[in-house]
């Protein structure tokens, strides 16, 4: 019988948790998720301190700013780096060009 009761306060309370997590919040604001085509070269980058593969050491090197892993296709890189309480999604090409 003791047990029955603790059961089923356990299921109340874990009931009650779930109403209360799910209580109305604040929209987020809305967002501009369109991608825009930018079209800018990046900048190169030094890389005289890093020890390169033959194949690569001909190319220039750039910094897009990216904090999270990068995903490609083709030719096309993409990621993301934060700011302002925000992630901010760029594609990149091969020859250094900010897509969007």
């Amino acid at each position: 019988m003791a047990t029955r009761r603790i059961v089923a306060l356990a299921a109340s309370l874990s009931c009650a948790l779930a109403l209360f997590g799910c209580t109305g919040i604040e929209e987020p604001p809305e967002l501009d998720r369109q991608p825009k085509q930018v079209g800018t070269k990046l900048d190169a980058v030094d890389a005289s301190d890093l020890q390169l593969p033959l194949i690569v050491e001909p190319l220039e090197l750039v910094e897009p700013g990216w904090d999270l892993g990068v995903q490609h296709h083709d030719d096309v890189f993409l990621s993301a780096g934060s700011g302002d309480d925000r992630l901010d999604f760029s594609a990149v090409d091969s020859s250094g060009t900010t897509l969007w």
